[in-house]
């Protein structure tokens, strides 16, 4: 159920968001277009400050422009991570 929640929510912002839908594993490797509006090293830094949540930058990799998220967790908390990610994403891009 956790992928297919991560897949609605890439869907919904397919304009900013993109990625190849993991087959197995517990972590999917997303693109951010940005449009130069933000790293994905600052979004980061934002949201582990704002909203407590927990996303690795793509700089971290050597691949900038991508973040990883981690979707294994608890239905809870990932939908109140994406949450929080949507409202970044509105701030960013109003």
């Amino acid at each position: 159920n956790n992928l297919q929640v991560l897949d609605e929510f890439i869907a919904k912002n397919s304009k900013y968001l993109s990625y190849v839908k993991p087959k197995s594993g517990t972590t999917a490797f997303v693109k951010v277009s940005s449009n130069g509006k933000f790293t994905t090293l600052d979004m980061c830094l934002e949201l582990v400050n704002k909203y407590k949540i927990l996303l690795v930058p793509g700089e971290t990799f050597g691949h900038p422009d991508f973040i990883r998220i981690g979707y294994a967790n608890n239905i809870v908390d990932l939908t109140k991570s994406l949450e929080a990610v949507q409202l970044y994403l509105n701030d960013k891009f109003k």
